[in-house]
């Protein structure tokens, strides 16, 4: 089996290779980050070592899913980012596994992922009580099913809607191109179950 890997992680990213090549699969692509994933060959299952959300990582993989809807794709990540990446990317992933799971086990998993099955733990509640959904185009309106998880720069993209400002205008204040600008907008649209930017607005003016 093929797999790619996509990480800044050094050590990290050398063992899980190191491990590939002692389970007798073989690494067809290194890359350090997501700017590459256009070019990656389909039959090689993607695994991306996420080591921190910032820097629009989640952005970043929509889109990359948006234009290779045909990879196989799974998120090794910290437990503590397990949840989040659930909830913010878990409907555009194959897997997502903790790395404190063995490397063997995630090894084993990949075959699986490359015949389209989905390993994505569900979405727990957030110790605060606030129920926590799996989002989904019927599910995501917040007057049905409670509040809907907004990332932290999805939030302020929402706060620049809210304010009147057009994509480029947001893009240039947050530094992040006009295509990351449409990716973080139709997330946003997904979650709170609306079509364009004059209901976003409307919703978010109903949650203050």
């Amino acid at each position: 089996m093929l797999i790619n890997i996509i990480s800044s992680a050094g050590m990290f990213r050398d063992l899980i290779a190191q491990a590939v090549d002692d389970a007798g699969h073989e690494v067809s692509t290194i890359l350090d980050d997501l700017s590459g994933g256009d070019s990656l060959p389909a039959e090689a299952v993607v695994v991306i070592i996420c080591r921190s959300t910032e820097n629009d990582f989640c952005a970043n993989l929509r889109e990359l899913r948006g234009h290779r809807p045909d990879l196989a794709i799974a998120i090794v990540c910290p437990t503590r980012l397990e949840q989040e990446l659930v909830r913010d990317v878990g409907d555009c992933v194959n897997g997502i596994f903790p790395d404190d799971k063995p490397i063997s086990l995630i090894l084993a998993s990949l075959p699986a992922l490359s015949e389209g099955y989905r390993l994505v733990p569900p979405a727990r509640a957030p110790t605060s009580g606030i129920q926590v959904k799996r989002v989904t185009h019927e599910n995501c309106r917040d007057d049905d099913h409670g509040t809907p998880q907004l990332s932290s720069r999805e939030e302020t993209v929402l706060e620049r809607i809210l304010g009147g400002q057009s994509n480029k205008e947001i893009a240039r204040d947050l530094g992040i191109s006009d295509s990351t600008v449409k990716v973080h907008m139709r997330s946003i649209f997904r979650k709170i179950g609306v079509r364009n930017r004059t209901q976003a607005a409307m919703w978010a003016t109903r949650q203050n």
